[in-house]
This record gives structure tokens, C-alpha cells and sequence, in this order.
């Protein structure tokens, strides 16, 4: 046996090789895009089933387009600008002064009554007298006691 024909062997050997190697990863390939295939269709189907069923419904559904709060057009939260009321010690006359988030610019202020800008009676829970009561709890709490 001579070395061109044993060569010649080893090139159809590694030919043969190759062609079975070839055959598998084209059997892989189907296979693997098959699976693929049937795991898209259960997952269609279930997606479908919970739209019929109503369950994927809150998933789906489009964002509200109205707040779930009613909020005025003159309220902080549209205008990001409001008040300040400082309170005096001694006195019924208050200080109101306009102030802007945006800019962090602090108006002129205008002496008010303050029955007419704090908040009467007592606090309810979650209401904004509830939050005054507690604002004033911490101002007390750096007064002096006489």
C-alpha cells in the first residue's frame, strides 16, 4: 500500500465524517426548531385561554386614562406651586407667602387670618388637618413651655 492511496483512504474517511456530521446537525436543527415551534403554539393557546377566561385581562389591559384621584387644576400636584403659612407664637394674623417648586422662588407675603388658611376642628385620619396637627406637634416641640 502506497502513501497516495493510503491518503486518499484517510480523505474519504474524513469525508464520510463529515457528511454524517453534516446529517446530524441538520436532524438537530430540525428537531431543535420543531420544539421551538410547539412550545409558541402551548404558549398561544394559553395566552388565548386566559384572554377567554378573563384571567389575562389585567395584563393586557390599556393604562387608565384618567387618575384614580380627583385632583383641581389649581392643586400643587398640576401647578407645583403653593404656600407657606408661618404661624406666629402669639397673635391670630399668619403669614402667607406664594412659593414655586420649579424655580424655588419665594414670593411676598400677605398677612391673613389664620382661621382662614389653618384647618379647623379636629384632624381626621388621612386628611390634610391631620397633617397640619402633626406639623404643629413638631413646631411645639421647639417652642419653649412656659
Amino acid at each position: 500500500m502506497t502513501a497516495i492511496s493510503h491518503a486518499a483512504r484517510a480523505y474519504e474517511a474524513t469525508e464520510r465524517r463529515h457528511a454524517m456530521i453534516a446529517a446530524q446537525r441538520a436532524h438537530e436543527r430540525t428537531r431543535n426548531i420543531v420544539a421551538t415551534l410547539v412550545l409558541l403554539v402551548v404558549l398561544m393557546l394559553m395566552l388565548l385561554l386566559g384572554w377567554v377566561s378573563g384571567v389575562t385581562s389585567f395584563i393586557m389591559r390599556p393604562s387608565p386614562v384618567e387618575s384614580a384621584v380627583e385632583i383641581d387644576d389649581h392643586s400643587f400636584y398640576r401647578t407645583r406651586t403653593g404656600h407657606i403659612v408661618f404661624v406666629p407664637l402669639n397673635g391670630q394674623r399668619c403669614l402667607k407667602v406664594p412659593f414655586s417648586n420649579r424655580t424655588g422662588q419665594i414670593g411676598e407675603g400677605e398677612r391673613v387670618a389664620c382661621n382662614d388658611v389653618l384647618p379647623q376642628g379636629p384632624p381626621e385620619a388621612g386628611d390634610d388637618a391631620d397633617f397640619a396637627s402633626r406639623m404643629g406637634a413638631v413646631r411645639n416641640g421647639f417652642t419653649k413651655q412656659r
